[in-house]
C-alpha cells in the first residue's frame, strides 16, 4: 500500500522514483545484447585487455582496465555484468585492473561484458560494453595435473597499537591491541578441462570491543569453485559466499554463504543448477558453508533450456523453484529470541529472447509465491500470491551519423504486477502491492548522454475492500554532457582538463484513485519536484566538481505539510606535486518544512604528504559540521592525523615495516574540557604482500 502520511510519502518517492530504482528500470527495460560502442566520453578510457580479439576459453578471468579518476563516477557503485548478470561480487581489483571471473563456465558462442555505475548525481549509466567469443576447450586427453599451473596472491597487514594519550573517561577499548586483516586468492588451471579458484578475506582483532565476531582471528567471506568443462559436458561446484546469478521476483541479488552445483551440456542447450544457502548474510568461520540452523536456509534449483537450434543463443526458457525459512540470528551470529522467522516456497518461469538481428529484446516472467511472514510460530497465515512482468527493449538507432557525431538510441517499455502480499525469503527487498506501466529512452549523441523514464503505478492490486487505492505517476530525466576537446591540443587540455556538465529533473504525483466508504485516514494528494545541475572537470593531477540540487514536496493530504530543501556541494582534489596531495570539500544544505527550518554547513580539508621521499609520510584531515535553525545540533570540529616512518618498503614476497603516530582531536560548541576528546596512539605496522 502507498503511505499516506508526509514522511512516508517521501520514503515512497525514494523507493519508487530514486535513481537506483529508475537506473535498474532502464537496464531491465532495454535488455539489448548487441555490442555497443561506449556511450559517453567517459567510456573511451575503459579497455578490455583479455580477451582482445582472440577467443576466450574459460581458463582465466577476463581482464578489464578502468581508470581510477573518471569524473563524476561513484566508484563504490561499479557494477560489472556478463550477459546482463551481475558478477561484481566475483571481481578482483588490482589497481585499475579488474579481474572478472564468470559465475559459471561460459558456453561457446558470443557473450556480452558490460560496466555500469552511478554518477555522483545518482544517474545509473553504462560506461562501456564489449562482446567476446568463447571457444570450447580442446578435446585432447587432458586431466588434472597435466600442464598444471597455479597463481597465488595475498595482501596482509598487521598493526600493533598502543594508546599513548586519551581524555579522562575516553573511548572504550584495550590500551594495547593487535589488529589486522588481509585477503588471499588462488587459481589452479592448465591446458586441460579443470580449473580451481578460491578467495577469502580475514581479520585479527585482540580488542574484544572492536571485534566483528567473538573470535580473535576469523574469516570474513570466502568462496571457492571447482570447474570442469569438456566437449560434451560442463560442471561447476561452488562453496562459500557467492551469488546464484538469478534476477527474478523470487530471487534477486541473493549473495549468501552456501553450496551450489551447476551442470549442463557443452553446447549450452541445456543447463541446471541446485543450491542450498543460508538465508542471512554471515561473517566468521562458525558456519563455513551456511548450513547452520540459526541463519535459516534457502534450497532450490533451476533449469535453463534453449530449445530452438537455429536461435539457441537468442532464446532461453528458465524454470526456478525454492523453499526456505529465515534465520533467527543476524550476520554476526546474534540471535533475536522475539523474532518469528518467515518461511515460504515458490516457483517461477521466465523467458529471454532477442530478435531482429538482436535489436529487439523481449522477456517475461511469472512467479508464484507461498509465503508466511511470521512462520509457523506466528499468528498470521500463509499467503499465496503472484507476480508477473513483460518487458521489451529496442535499439532504434545504433552508430548513426548525425551532424558529424555518432548517435545511439534505445527504447524500452514494460508492465509489472506484484500482488499485495507477495514475499520471498530469497528476495526480501521485492516491492509488493503494485501494478506498473513504464517506458524509457536512452540517447547517446557525441558528448551527450541522457535517459528519460516514466512510470504509472497503482497499489491495492488485490482490491481489498478496506484499503484505499492510490496512483503514482512519475518521470525522471538525467543527462550529462562531456565537452570533447581536441586531444592533440595539450595546452588546452592542461588548462581545462575534461570538462563536463550534469543535469536532471524528476517529478512524481500521488493521488487517491479510490477511497472505501468507511476509510477514516488522510487523503493522498502530493507532488514532489526535484532538479539538479552540476559542472566539473578533471586532469592528470587535479579534479573538481560543483553541484546544486533542490527538491520541493507539496503534500496536501498529510498532516506534516510541505517541505523544501536545497544542497550545494563543492569538491576539489589537487596533486600539487608527486609528494603532496590536497583535497577540499564544502557542503551547504537548508531545509524548510512544517517542523521548522534548519541549515547545515560541512567542510573538509585533507593533506597527504611525503615529507621524506619513500621514508616519512604525513596525512592530516580536518572535518567541520555547523548547524543552525529550529533543529540546531551541536557544532563539531574533528582533526585526524598520522605520521608514518617507513623502515622497510613492502614489495612482492618481501615484508614491509612502518612505525606511526596516530591521533585525533574533537571539540564542540564550547571550549570546556567536557566538550573535548582526544586520543594518541603509537603503531607498528607490518605489511606482507605475497605473490606466486
Amino acid at each position: 500500500m502507498f503511505p499516506v502520511f508526509g514522511p512516508m510519502v517521501r520514503d515512497l518517492w525514494g523507493r519508487l522514483v530514486s535513481p537506483v530504482s529508475l537506473g535498474s528500470l532502464l537496464v531491465l527495460a532495454s535488455l539489448i545484447c548487441l555490442p555497443l560502442s561506449p556511450r559517453s566520453a567517459l567510456a573511451q578510457n575503459l579497455e578490455l585487455i583479455h580477451p582482445s580479439g582472440e577467443p576466450y576459453r574459460n581458463e582465466e578471468p577476463l581482464r578489464l582496465r578502468i581508470p581510477p579518476n573518471l569524473p563524476g563516477i561513484d566508484y563504490s557503485t561499479l557494477q560489472i555484468e556478463i550477459d546482463q548478470i551481475d558478477v561484481t561480487a566475483l571481481v578482483k581489483v588490482q589497481g585499475d585492473l579488474y579481474l572478472v571471473t564468470p559465475p559459471e563456465p561460459l558456453t561457446s558462442g558470443i557473450h556480452l561484458l558490460s560496466v555500469l555505475a552511478y554518477t555522483d548525481e545518482g544517474q545509473f549509466v553504462e560506461l562501456g560494453s564489449w562482446t567476446f567469443t568463447v571457444e570450447a576447450l580442446p578435446t585432447a586427453e587432458a586431466a588434472l595435473g597435466e600442464d598444471l599451473d597455479a597463481e597465488f596472491e595475498s595482501n596482509n597487514a598487521l598493526e600493533s597499537i598502543g594508546r599513548l594519550l586519551e581524555e579522562e573517561g575516553g573511548r572504550s577499548g584495550d590500551r594495547f591491541a593487535v589488529s589486522g586483516g588481509g585477503g588471499s586468492q588462488v587459481e589452479v588451471y592448465g591446458e586441460g578441462r579443470w580449473r580451481f579458484s578460491g578467495a577469502a578475506n580475514y581479520f585479527l582483532e585482540s580488542d574484544s570491543s572492536a571485534r566483528l565476531t567473538d573470535e580473535v582471528f576469523d574469516i570474513g567471506e570466502h568462496s571457492s569453485q571447482l570447474l570442469y568443462e569438456g566437449e560434451e559436458l560442463m560442471a561447476a561446484f561452488t562453496a562459500g559466499n557467492h551469488d546464484l546469478g538469478f534476477d527474478n521476483f523470487l530471487a534477486s541479488g541473493f549473495y549468501r554463504r552456501g553450496l551450489s552445483a551447476h551442470g549442463g551440456l557443452g553446447t549450452g542447450r541445456l543447463s541446471g543448477q541446485i543450491f542450498t544457502l543460508g538465508a542471512e548474510s554471515q561473517v566468521g568461520a562458525r558456519d563455513p558453508f551456511g548450513l547452520g540452523d540459526r541463519t535459516g536456509h534457502v534450497h532450490g534449483g533451476a533449469i535453463t533450456a534453449r530449445p530452438f537450434e537455429l536461435i539457441e543463443d537468442d532464446f532461453a526458457i528458465t524454470g526456478f523453484y525454492y523453499t526456505g525459512e529465515e534465520g533467527t540470528a543476524d550476520s554476526f551470529g546474534i540471535e533475536d529470541e522475539d523474532f518469528d522467522p518467515g518461511e515460504g516456497h515458490g516457483w517461477a518461469v521466465s523467458f529471454d529472447s532477442l530478435w531482429m538481428q538482436r535489436r529487439l529484446s523481449l522477456n517475461g516472467e511469472f512467479a508464484r509465491s507461498h509465503f508466511d511472514v511470521d512462520g509457523n510460530s506466528g499468528s498470521l497465515g500463509q499467503e499465496s500470491s503472484n507476480a508477473m512482468a513483460l518487458r521489451a527493449g529496442y535499439q532504434l538507432l545504433q552508430g548513426e551519423d548525425l551532424a558529424g557525431e555518432t548517435m545511439d538510441l534505445r527504447l524500452g517499455a514494460g508492465w509489472e504486477r506484484v500482488d499485495t502480499f507477495f514475499g520471498s525469503v530469497a528476495n526480501q527487498g521485492v516491492a509488493e502491492d503494485r501494478e506498473s506501466l513504464f517506458a524509457s529512452a536512452e540517447l547517446a549523441w557525441g558528448g551527450f548522454f541522457g535517459t528519460l523514464a516514466g512510470r504509472d503505478e497503482t497499489n491495492n492490486v488485490d482490491d481489498l475492500s478496506g484499503l484505499p487505492t492510490d496512483r503514482l505517476r512519475s518521470f525522471d530525466f538525467n543527462g550529462q554532457y562531456s565537452f570533447l576537446l581536441d586531444p592533440n591540443d595539450a595546452e588546452l587540455r592542461e588548462l581545462l582538463g575534461s570538462p563536463f556538465a550534469t543535469f536532471g529533473a524528476a517529478h512524481s504525483r500521488l493521488r487517491r484513485k479510490d477511497t472505501p466508504d468507511a476509510y477514516a485516514g488522510p487523503d493522498s494528494d502530493s507532488d514532489l519536484l526535484s532538479w539538479y545541475i552540476g559542472v566539473g572537470s578533471s586532469y592528470d593531477d587535479w579534479s573538481w566538481q560543483l553541484q546544486h540540487q533542490r527538491s520541493s514536496l507539496e503534500d496536501r493530504g498529510a498532516t506534516d505539510g510541505d517541505s523544501d530543501s536545497a544542497t550545494t556541494d563543492l569538491s576539489v582534489f589537487w596533486s600539487v606535486t608527486d609528494r603532496l596531495g590536497v583535497s577540499l570539500g564544502a557542503q551547504y544544505s537548508g531545509v524548510d518544512d512544517s517542523g521548522g527550518d534548519g541549515n547545515t554547513v560541512n567542510g573538509l580539508i585533507g593533506f597527504d604528504a611525503e615529507v621524506v621521499p619513500e621514508r616519512l609520510s604525513l596525512s592530516l584531515d580536518y572535518n567541520m559540521n555547523l548547524s543552525s535553525g529550529d533543529a540546531d545540533l551541536p557544532d563539531r570540529h574533528l582533526v585526524n592525523g598520522e605520521l608514518a616512518w617507513r623502515l622497510r618498503a613492502a614489495e612482492a614476497n618481501e615484508a614491509g615495516l612502518e612505525f606511526a603516530l596516530r591521533g585525533s582531536f574533537e571539540t564542540g560548541d564550547s571550549s570546556s574540557d567536557e566538550d573535548q576528546s582526544y586520543e594518541a596512539f603509537a603503531v607498528i605496522r607490518l605489511l606482507a604482500p605475497i605473490s606466486y
